[in-house]
C-alpha cells in the first residue's frame, strides 16, 4: 500500500538547503521515493506550524522507513539541521 512522507519545514538558511535537496533528492529516487507536492503552504484551518512543505510517496511503509533510516539519507542531516526548522510524518 502507498504511504506518505508528510515534511513540514520553515527555511532558515537557504544554501544549506540547497545542498540539503541536491543530497536528499537522490536518496528519495533511490527508494523509489516521488515527491508528489512542494511549496509553500495554503493554511484552510488552524494555526500554521511551518511555512511550506513536501509530500513524497513511497511504495511501502518498509520501503519508506529504509530510505529514512539509511546511510544514503543520513549523511544529509547535518545539511537539514542547518537548512531549515522540520517535521517529518508517515501517512499510510
Amino acid at each position: 500500500m502507498t504511504v506518505y512522507v508528510v515534511v513540514e519545514l520553515t527555511v532558515k538558511d537557504p544554501e544549506a538547503l540547497k545542498r540539503y535537496s541536491a543530497a536528499a533528492g537522490p536518496a528519495v529516487k533511490h527508494f523509489g521515493g516521488e515527491f508528489i507536492s512542494r511549496g509553500a503552504w495554503d493554511v484552510l484551518n488552524g494555526e500554521p506550524a511551518f511555512e511550506s512543505g513536501a509530500i513524497i510517496s513511497f511504495i511501502d511503509r518498509e520501503t519508506a522507513i529504509a530510505w529514512y533510516n539509511s546511510p544514503e539519507y543520513h549523511t544529509t542531516w547535518a545539511d537539514r539541521s542547518v537548512a531549515m526548522d522540520c517535521r517529518f510524518r508517515l501517512l499510510g
